[in-house]
């Protein structure tokens, strides 16, 4: 949708609806691994997820730019679109398995 748009105010409304997620998103991530990691991993989790997160910002930009030089604005936005739509489908499949074991979990107990 970004690479398409031509219209900043839609531009802007779509950027600051990215924002708003990325920081709700930041501030949870310390919570989930500290609640679903045992006490003895979790500075493990914790450092695993930074060093993708790190790599992300450090390889992302060259991979971009080098989509961008090579097939233009438009495809960087769909190759980001079709990546995230199969990163959300991983995690809402996460999220009902994690609920089904919680389930369990409690039936047992």
């Amino acid at each position: 949708m970004l690479g398409f748009t031509t219209i900043y105010i839609f531009l802007a409304a779509l950027l600051t609806l990215f924002s708003i997620g990325e920081a709700i998103s930041a501030s949870n991530h310390s919570y989930f691994v500290t609640n679903q990691t045992p006490i003895g991993h979790r500075a493990r989790f914790s450092s695993i997820r930074t060093i993708l997160e790190e790599a992300g910002f450090a390889i992302g930009p060259l991979l971009g730019g080098k989509i961008i030089d090579n097939f233009g604005y438009p495809t960087i936005f769909i190759i980001s679109s079709l990546i995230l739509t199969i990163f959300f489908i991983g995690l809402e499949i996460i999220r009902i398995l994690y609920k089904k074991n919680m389930e369990q979990n409690i039936k047992i107990l």
